[in-house]
């Protein structure tokens, strides 16, 4: 008598159809090139010795500087003991990617009192201990229109603006102290640089909100 065949097997256990998903072994290459990453960028994001001394008031710039840039310079007088500390105050002139350029604090608003010498760009650079690094972080109503009259007549309306201030000190480039808050000063500027948009301004800070925010930290 003919035995009957044997009916074809069907899935043992263990045998399935290999899973889809990511295995530990697979991760490993992202966890390292993302490991890797970090350890390169974060020195770098860091504040760095200047390479070069400090020797014009415009070096100062690089102490503001955001991202791989900011540097700091070992050369600079230190912050520290009793006030007053002499300060260089530096606005961005553009909210976007401008540089750092020293304020025109005299237009910015009335003055209610003489500019103190520590806060008016030293001569020595060498003697600046911190920096006050402002740019505009916000913008908000309109609060009056100023008028040119040149190369043609046209009004242009002025913003309110909101600025965040960070103090460093310039010989390691450490920050001590930082705020954010809207520019009182309404005086409009002598003239407005614009391409293909239309123009517009922005109030902007006052020596005496830099004195109030960063004065424990400069006159003391």
């Amino acid at each position: 008598m003919t035995e009957p065949a044997d009916p074809t097997p069907g899935p043992q256990p263990g045998t399935g159809r290999p899973s889809r998903g990511c295995s530990p072994g697979c991760l490993i290459l992202p966890i390292l090139v993302v490991g890797l990453a970090v350890w390169w960028l974060y020195p770098q994001t860091q504040p760095h010795a200047s390479d070069t001394p400090l020797t014009s008031s415009s070096d100062l710039s690089d102490v503001c500087s955001s991202g791989f840039a900011r540097e700091y310079f070992p050369d600079a007088a230190a912050y520290r003991g009793p006030g007053p500390h002499t300060v260089e105050i530096l606005e961005q002139q553009d909210s976007s990617a401008g540089g750092y350029y020293s304020s025109a604090l005299l237009f910015a608003g009335p003055l209610d009192d003489p500019i103190p010498e520590h806060w008016r760009t030293a001569d020595d650079p060498r003697a600046v201990q911190v920096v006050a690094c402002s740019k505009r972080v916000d913008e908000a109503e309109q609060v009056k229109t100023c008028h040119f009259d040149s190369p043609e007549p046209k009004d242009v309306p002025m913003y309110l603006g909101t600025y965040e201030v960070i103090l460093y000190e310039v010989r390691t480039g450490k920050e001590i102290t930082r705020s954010t808050m809207p520019g009182d000063g309404t005086i409009c500027p002598t003239y407005v640089t614009y391409l293909g948009e239309e123009p517009e301004v922005f109030t902007s800070l006052t020596l005496a909100q830099y004195r109030r925010v960063l004065g424990r930290h400069v006159d003391a």
